[in-house]
Order: C-alpha cells, then sequence, then structure tokens
C-alpha cells in the first residue's frame, strides 16, 4: 500500500508523525491482501482479504476501538481483535 500526506497522527503507519508529499510505500504492510480501506485526516483502517481490520492514527476519545491504548497516536497499523471471527 502506497501512503502520502500530512500524518500528524501517524495515520499512514510509517512507525512516525513526519509528513510525506510524494507516496511512499508502508513496508509493513508489504504482502497484507488489503480489500478495503478509510482514511481521514486523524486516521487510516483497513481491512484484510481475510476480514482482519488493522487501525492507524488518532486514538483520542476510543476512534479506533482500542482497549487499554494510552498512546495519544498509534503510528503503526495494529489489528483490532474485538473485530476477529466477525464478518466485515
Amino acid at each position: 500500500m502506497w501512503c502520502c500526506g500530512k500524518n500528524t497522527d501517524g495515520e499512514l503507519g510509517f512507525g512516525n508523525e513526519q509528513s510525506c508529499n510524494i507516496p511512499k510505500n508502508v513496508q509493513q504492510l508489504r504482502g497484507f491482501p488489503v480489500k478495503d480501506f478509510a482514511a481521514s485526516g486523524c486516521h487510516t483502517v483497513l481491512v484484510s482479504s481475510r476480514g482482519d481490520v488493522h487501525v492507524a492514527g488518532s486514538t483520542l476519545h476510543g476512534k479506533m476501538g482500542l482497549e487499554g491504548i494510552q498512546k495519544k497516536n498509534l503510528n503503526k497499523f495494529h489489528v483490532i481483535t474485538q473485530m476477529e471471527g466477525h464478518k466485515v
């Protein structure tokens, strides 16, 4: 998957919060079969062909559905384990 943008909240999943003006490959997702995605100014949600849901970006106010996450931003994609076994 290739991304570019402001990346203030780590929503591009590069492992940092540095902006990127030209498309850059998200190394963490090499070999990850992206079926669908949703992106905003604060976060990105990916769905794999198996139905796994992965998120990156701002976690404020429970935006990502990740319980127990204390970090303000996730700059790498994390799986939402609560969605495992559910059709997405």
